[in-house]
């Protein structure tokens, strides 16, 4: 059943209840560390059957997001600096109230068993 929201809906299960939205953050134009790293996540997440959207339109954060949120998208990663200098990605379930930071080591398996369990 998907959970109609004013953001949004939450579609459970399959089509965008599977997908991941990956954001920049503005930073892929000034930062190879970031492109890597969204690479690489976006590479692993492919392989593993997971339909992950890499969203590197170079908007603010909040637009990005509200889009997604519209969409009904309920994964999101986002990739900064300043994340990356602290080894984190920021992390954010719809159905949660707080993002969380997540290790860049642990956040591919993270995203396949929450999705693959579903």
């Amino acid at each position: 059943m998907t959970e109609i929201r004013e953001e949004g809906d939450i579609s459970p299960g399959v089509g965008a209840g599977q997908s991941i939205s990956m954001n920049d953050n503005q930073d892929a134009d000034k930062s190879e560390e970031v492109q890597k790293a969204s690479n690489e996540l976006y590479g692993r997440l492919r392989e593993a059957g997971i339909d992950v959207i890499l969203d590197d339109r170079g908007l603010r954060p909040g637009v990005m997001f509200a889009d997604w949120e519209l969409i009904g998208v309920p994964h999101r990663v986002t990739i900064g600096d300043r994340g990356l200098k602290n080894g984190e990605v920021e992390y954010a379930h719809r159905g949660d109230l707080q993002n969380e930071n997540v290790p860049v080591t642990e956040i591919a398996d993270k995203l396949i068993a929450k999705i693959k369990v579903r």
